[in-house]
């Protein structure tokens, strides 16, 4: 059975800033932006299309209960994977 790569996940501190970045630097679209504040999750979200590969730009809403907050303080901005098996 082939794998496929379903999404990348980016943890990043500024969202406008890294949205900038990857359309005009890396030439993505942005295909959808939206915020969530349901408990666990507090983030905003950009779905960039980078040549076919969908990539969720996460960035905080909450420095203090978001977990896309801890991660960046724990480990920096830090790439993560999705595949569909």
């Amino acid at each position: 059975m082939e794998k496929t790569l379903d999404h990348i996940g980016v943890a990043v501190r500024h969202l406008d800033d890294s949205i900038e970045f990857y359309t005009k630097v890396l030439g993505a679209e942005l295909i959808d932006r939206y915020r969530s504040e349901k408990v666990g999750v507090e983030s905003e979200i950009a779905v960039m299309n980078v040549n076919g590969t969908t990539t969720e730009l996460l960035s905080p809403t909450n420095n203090t209960t978001s977990p896309i907050a801890r991660f960046i303080k724990q480990k920096g901005k830090v790439f993560t994977t999705s595949l569909i098996v």
